[in-house]
């Protein structure tokens, strides 16, 4: 198997790494494994001249299909960020009514004595 093949291989499960990554919550590492796929299909773009035209094909079509189910799972998370969001500033909202519901506490306690 020609070494654009095998780094076509090994950003297919850079792929994957990074959409467990994904699916665990796990951002950081899940934004390092895309640099490095990233990396890995440039290397196999530059050699791609070495690679049988259909399997190389092939394997990109695998790569997109990939991309896909990357972009679905991030759209996923993105709207449960987005959920998340609004259920704060609705609870934030909530929580300054009652704030501001409270009576003023008095300048003065009724406790002190008056005449020193």
């Amino acid at each position: 198997m020609s070494d654009c093949l095998s780094l076509l291989d090994q950003a297919l499960d850079m792929g994957q790494q990074e959409l467990e990554s994904l699916a665990a919550g796990r951002e950081k590492e899940s934004l390092e494994t895309a640099a490095e796929r990233c990396r890995l299909i440039e290397q196999a773009f530059e050699a791609r001249e070495k690679a049988d035209v259909d399997v190389f094909l092939g394997k990109l079509k695998q790569i997109k299909n990939m991309q896909g189910r990357l972009i679905t799972e991030a759209r996923r998370l993105h709207e449960a960020l987005a959920k998340n969001l609004a259920h704060a500033k609705q609870e934030n909202k909530r929580l300054t009514g009652y704030k501001n519901s409270r009576s003023p506490a008095p300048a003065y306690s009724r406790f002190v004595s008056k005449q020193g």
